[in-house]
């Protein structure tokens, strides 16, 4: 949060400009000092949370394998139904299909042969650069502008910022 824009335009000295910049900076940085103290609790909680439930995450990877193991073993129990129900869920197998591309080059190409099937698609992206850098040029493209104005800005030194915490 090193920049900030300002909305109040109200006539002040200098003087005043300053205090005012000096009074966000504190600000700024109490406010960074309290997100700072947060995030180490947060860190320090999941830290004992990882901890608390390290070998539980264990042991439910190693039931996990053993009846993933006995499921897989035992196909002719999971035809009809593919689902053993119980009454905290049900387990089982469900059929998966996926597209598994190995030679994308190949796939394009036969893509390219066969647009009818619509394989690819192209995603037609605006270079907002390349709009800019014509617009700049002179060369009127339709649909788009330059908006060129001025914003209040409002910066304050990381230094200063990394000194105060």
């Amino acid at each position: 949060m090193a920049t900030k824009r300002l909305a109040d335009v109200r006539q002040i000295t200098m003087a005043e400009a300053e205090y005012v910049h000096e009074q966000m900076f504190r600000k700024t940085v109490t406010i960074m000092r309290a997100e700072q103290e947060a995030e180490a609790k947060i860190a320090e909680i999941n830290a004992k949370l990882e901890s608390d439930i390290a070998a539980d995450k264990a042991a439910v990877e190693e039931m996990e394998t053993r009846l993933a193991t006995f499921i897989m073993s035992n196909h002719d129990q999971f035809k009809r139904p593919r689902m053993h129900v119980t009454r905290w869920g049900s387990f089982g197998l469900r059929k998966t299909t996926r597209v598994k591309v190995f030679d994308e080059a190949a796939l394009i190409a036969y893509s390219q042969n066969r647009p009818d099937m619509l394989l690819t698609e192209t995603v037609e992206k605006i270079s907002k650069g390349n709009v800019s850098k014509h617009l700049r040029d002179g060369i009127d493209i339709q649909g788009a502008m330059l908006d060129v104005g001025e914003n209040v800005d409002c910066k304050f030194d990381p230094k200063a910022i990394r000194e105060e915490l």
